[in-house]
């Protein structure tokens, strides 16, 4: 191990003076972070943590290796620095010397933890052997093995690329990933070892007959001959362009490959790596047309329904598939059925195109009949009735076989209009609400006659101030004419009834009408401020207390608390927005804004624990008074949502905010804002922006707890230039997190809300 010495390396723990009788040894634990790594104790060596009991004043050395490699895995070790549990230690030198002291309980050895990736691929010295390929790792080339150590969680980019009379078959099974191509990346979560495969390299040379025509290798289009490379044992896609028109603008059709294979199928290399020949034979095209009468209507062709035309150039004597629809609509609109094709075969039949089709063409036409008609009308129309169980707007026409049976079926309520609902009566000829008629020859018609009904409405202004009871019920609000309906309603929070507007007066909760018309009751409502319980909390938002702290901001919240909104200045806090003001007991509380749902006050520093209650005033209302509790502590971090996720309000050491767009760096100081922590050392002044100077720190300890770690912070006290928010400034570790990391404060066992602070976003695949 190097021994160099820091010009600060000396480090003396303990200016306490000597020990009291009786407290002659001091307790200290040794460890590294994270765990693994080694270090020396008086030249003595350790693993893990240590714990040490020590004269106090008495001197030690500590040493760690700047680097060093892990005993159990893949791992490697670089020292950072040294710091101690007071969080006055901060040494980047390996080695130091201590002095015992009881105030001293830990010192801690920061080290970088890197994995390894063991790239496994040609254990021969490309100089002496050479190599299959290259392989690209992080966008480093290796022409052969290598460990590669890299930061835990980081996304490495993978790239294969193979020599000539090589090529690349995919990765094998190490690297935890099911990606076979060529550019992949990789995880380092543990260490891992990666597989790229190469093989030898086939030469195959594709032609066709005639030559000079396209063809398509592994689904990429070239033009034969084309030689390729593709590696022994691997296979491959190999297929036609058909029909296709040389450079005499003749057209050919695909006949056969050389090997027997489909048109398009896969081919696989033989093992022996030699030069291979494989050629697609073409025929002269005949033209084959399908026609339809009426004109207009849709086959299906080789099982394909979706074709541009029916005009088709097909190999002679080859063989397919067309079929005709039992039932189709023409450009009229009229159903009709398939009879025949011209040729007397059924409506799906196998055809072979006949050898003089490559000079005089083929032809086919399907032939259908229409159908009867019949109209269903009613008054009025627009009624969607079911024809054999089908959907149909009146006036409905169908269409059917003549003699052919129709059911039809009418609903037995309609809509008529704004509030008026129409029900059916009958049929004109008397028949009930489902029948079934004959479709004649000849175009026929029949009628339904329907009935009125009227709705109800019930509203409350403004919207929600009421609940409702209406008697008789109806779930759709639709009554007889001239039904009698009693109807009743009861304020909800926040609400008092004053009158009713529309179809009813009165100052009774609860009226009787009659249904001669649709009929519209609105209950009109005076608002009245409401609070309900646990409404007076943390303005961060909500946290695991069901109390405030005092000198902290609390939000009370509710409805109908302010009859507009307003905010006030920043400094001094104003005493009345809006006519709004709040008091516990005879003191009026700074207010930072007023809305009807929200007010945002500072709760005075002096206020008691316990059981309190606030007074909500306006002008020209009656008092509003509500109980909360006061505790010391109840932590709140503030925060802003984020597609769901809390995202906290931080700020750089530069005062800009930590984003999504500018997320915190690992090593950097960063600052929380939240509020209820506690009272402070030294009281700002009440309702004013505190001064950047003094400093005013919190009395009491507050812990950042990020993950599973405890973070102690750098200050915690009042945040200049605000009022009643407290700012917690921490330093981001090196191994902070590429996504951010979820963090809370605790303060004396309280914890606050949990946000995330936002990090640098990971890369993957060389993609932001």
């Amino acid at each position: 191990m190097s021994k160099r010495f820091h010009p600060y390396a000396i480090f003396l723990l303990g200016l306490a003076g000597a020990a009291a009788p009786g407290q002659t040894l001091s307790t200290i634990r040794i460890l590294t972070e994270p765990a693994g790594a080694d270090f020396y104790v008086d030249g003595q060596r350790y693993s893990g943590a240590a714990t040490f009991l020590w004269p106090v004043h008495s001197k030690h050395q500590l040493a760690i290796p700047d680097v060093q490699l892990s005993t159990t895995i893949k791992a490697r070790y670089s020292f950072q620095r040294w710091t101690d549990s007071t969080g006055n230690l901060s040494i980047a030198s390996p080695v130091i010397w201590i002095t015992a002291d009881p105030a001293i309980t830990q010192i801690k050895a920061e080290v970088r933890e890197e994995y390894a990736l063991s790239l496994l691929f040609n254990a021969c010295d490309p100089a002496e052997c050479g190599s299959p390929g290259t392989v690209h790792v992080g966008g480093i080339a290796y022409a052969s093995d290598a460990e590669i150590y890299l930061e835990p969680g980081a996304r490495v980019s993978l790239q294969a690329f193979p020599n000539q009379g090589w090529v690349f078959v995919g990765w094998l099974q190490g690297m935890g990933s099911p990606v076979q191509a060529f550019v992949n990346s990789v995880v380092m979560d543990r260490p891992k070892a990666v597989y790229p495969r190469f093989e030898r390299a086939s030469r195959m040379t594709l032609e066709t007959s005639p030559p000079g025509l396209r063809l398509l290798a592994d689904r990429t289009p070239v033009m034969a001959p084309a030689t390729l490379e593709w590696g022994v044992r691997t296979t491959h896609s190999v297929g036609v362009v058909s029909p296709q028109v040389d450079s005499r603008s003749k057209v050919w059709v695909f006949e056969s490959w050389s090997d027997g294979g489909a048109a398009v199928h896969a081919y696989s290399v033989p093992e022996d790596p030699v030069s291979r020949t494989l050629t697609a034979r073409f025929v002269p095209a005949a033209a084959v047309t399908f026609l339809t009468s009426p004109p207009g209507l849709k086959l299906t062709v080789d099982g394909r329904e979706n074709w541009q035309s029916y005009n088709f150039n097909w190999a002679p004597g080859s063989i397919h598939t067309v079929a005709a629809p039992e039932h189709q609509v023409d450009g009229l609109g009229r159903t009709c059925v398939f009879r025949s094709w011209s040729n007397g075969g059924p409506a799906l039949q196998e055809l072979s195109v006949p050898e003089e089709a490559a000079t005089t063409g083929w032809r086919l036409t399907a032939v259908y009949e229409p159908l009867g008609r019949v109209t269903v009308r009613t008054a009025p129309p627009g009624i969607a009735i079911q024809v054999d169980g089908a959907e149909c707007l009146t006036p409905c026409t169908v269409e059917r076989p003549v003699g052919a049976a129709l059911r039809l079926r009418v609903p037995e309520a309609a809509p008529g209009g704004e509030g008026v609902r129409l029900d059916f009566e009958g049929w004109a000829d008397g028949a009930g609400q489902e029948r079934e008629i004959t479709v004649p020859a000849e175009p026929v018609e029949i009628g339904a006659a329907y009935r009125v009904r009227y709705r109800l409405l019930t509203t409350s202004d403004p919207d929600g101030a009421a609940q409702w009871e209406v008697q008789p019920a109806s779930g759709d609000g639709y009554y007889d004419a001239g039904q009698a309906v009693a109807f009743q309603m009861e304020p909800q929070p926040g609400y008092r009834f004053r009158h009713w507007e529309g179809d009813f007066a009165g100052a009774a909760r609860s009226g009787l009408m009659s249904m001669n018309g649709p009929k519209h009751v609105r209950a009109v409502f005076e608002k009245v401020a409401y609070v309900p319980p646990g409404g007076v909390q943390n303005a961060a938002g909500p946290t695991p207390n069901e109390a405030v702290a005092p000198g902290s901001v609390i939000a009370v919240t509710g409805v109908n608390l302010a009859p507009w909104e307003e905010r006030g200045p920043d400094s001094p806090l104003a005493q009345t927005l809006a006519g709004v003001w709040l008091q516990i007991d005879d003191r009026i509380l700074p207010l930072f804004s007023v809305s009807g749902e929200r007010v945002n006050a500072l709760l005075p520093t002096d206020v008691a624990e316990g059981p309190q209650t606030l007074v909500l005033k306006q002008t020209g209302r009656s008092d509003l008074r509500i109980p909360f509790r006061v505790e010391r502590n109840a932590p709140g971090l503030f925060h802003s949502d984020v597609e769901g996720v809390a995202f906290a309000a931080a700020a750089h050491e530069s005062g800009e905010a930590v984003t999504l767009e500018n997320p915190a760096r690992p090593g950097e100081v960063v600052t929380l804002f939240g509020t209820g922590l506690g009272p402070y050392r030294r009281r700002p002044v009440e309702g004013f922006a505190v001064p950047a100077a003094p400093e005013f720190p919190l009395e009491d300890t507050v812990e950042i707890v990020a993950g599973e770690a405890v973070i102690a912070p750098l200050f915690a006290g009042a945040a200049p230039g605000q009022v009643g928010v407290q700012a917690i400034r921490f330093r981001a570790g090196e191994d902070w997190p590429e996504g951010g990391i979820e963090v809370r404060l605790r303060v004396n066992g309280r914890e606050s809300n949990t946000v995330r602070v936002a990090g640098r976003r990971p890369v993957v695949s060389g993609i932001e």
